[in-house]
């Protein structure tokens, strides 16, 4: 398996299709020669998690909306993940779906915290996971073999961070020497890791492409 990641510096929520279709054109067939099997995620603010017992399929964008802002040029998706017994309901533009179909028919785009949180193991007593990205951070909270928390915050810098993963220690009255912090970000950079360090025992960065 051969893991690829190439930043394209385009604001693709916001673009046409006809232009979408010549930006994947441009990137994506040269990128992907050879590869058999392609996963789309989309790394996405908007989301919303409904218990398995109260989902309906034909209820999307009910669960959607009550939360967000409407917007007509969405699609309304559903991601399931089965391990914390929950769906994940989230949105994309619904031109940037079509676009990739085209490419992809046979891909389905999953959100990025689908992925996230099908990392995190029940067999922990309890955790603290966060999903770094730009100006942003995903954050969940397992104890007992339950997902109790998982909520998108912004933040500028590591400090940002730090705050709110102890602010799920003391919200949930986690112990700082018996839990564990793992940070998964898209480099390897250490400075978050080393300022938790500072308040918690247990604190691991994994690098996710």
């Amino acid at each position: 398996m051969v893991l690829m990641r190439r930043e394209v510096q385009a604001a693709v929520f916001g673009l046409p299709k006809e232009e979408l279709l010549a930006l994947l054109a441009r990137e994506v067939e040269a990128l992907l020669a050879g590869c058999a099997e392609v996963s789309l995620c989309v790394e996405a603010d908007g989301y919303v998690l409904v218990p398995d017992a109260l989902f309906r399929p034909r209820q999307l964008d009910d669960y959607f909306y009550f939360q967000h802002e409407r917007d007509d040029r969405g699609l309304v998706l559903f991601d399931r993940v089965p391990r914390w017994g929950c769906v994940n309901v989230f949105s994309m533009p619904g031109v940037l779906y079509e676009s990739l179909s085209e490419f992809f028919p046979e891909a389905s785009p999953k959100h990025h915290v689908t992925g996230f949180l099908s990392r995190l193991g029940r067999e922990r007593e309890s955790q603290v996971a966060l999903w770094m990205r730009t100006g942003c951070v995903d954050v969940a909270v397992v104890s007992g073999g339950r997902l109790l928390l998982a909520n998108r915050f912004a933040c500028h810098a590591v400090e940002d961070v730090v705050y709110f993963a102890l602010n799920c220690f003391e919200q949930f009255n986690l112990g700082v020497g018996t839990t564990p912090v793992t940070l998964y970000q898209h480099n390897k950079s250490t400075e978050c890791r080393d300022l938790l360090a500072q308040y918690v025992e247990q604190c691991e960065v994994v690098e996710v492409c």
